[in-house]
């Protein structure tokens, strides 16, 4: 006994109903995201620095300030590199001491 083999399904040209109702009409190849700035890729040398105890403020600048023992504050850009230093600095504080969830019911 032979068996027939089935032709290959055919190509879809374009999206379904239900595609188009999930991409909200959008067709075509998807564009890149735009690129947001970060703390990080800030074009002031000084963002991101050290801040030395009892030094001045910079002008156009924020200390953020790592709560806990041996982390100095640093100085930030007014803004979205100061929210970003502020995350770094919020993350720098949890204690490498957490408590494990084992045997927690």
């Amino acid at each position: 006994m032979t068996t027939k083999q089935a032709a290959p399904a055919p190509k879809k040209k374009g999206a379904t109903r239900t595609q188009q109702v999930w991409n909200k009409g959008a067709v075509g190849k998807p564009t890149a995201p735009r690129e947001r700035p970060i703390g990080r890729q800030c074009p002031n040398d000084l963002c991101g620095k050290p801040a030395e105890p009892d030094s001045k403020r910079p002008s156009g600048m924020q200390a953020v300030v790592v709560d806990g023992p041996g982390a100095p504050a640093r100085w930030y850009c007014q803004g979205r590199c100061a929210t970003y230093g502020q995350a770094l600095a919020d993350i720098r504080s949890i204690p490498d001491h957490l408590p494990t969830q084992r045997g927690v019911a």
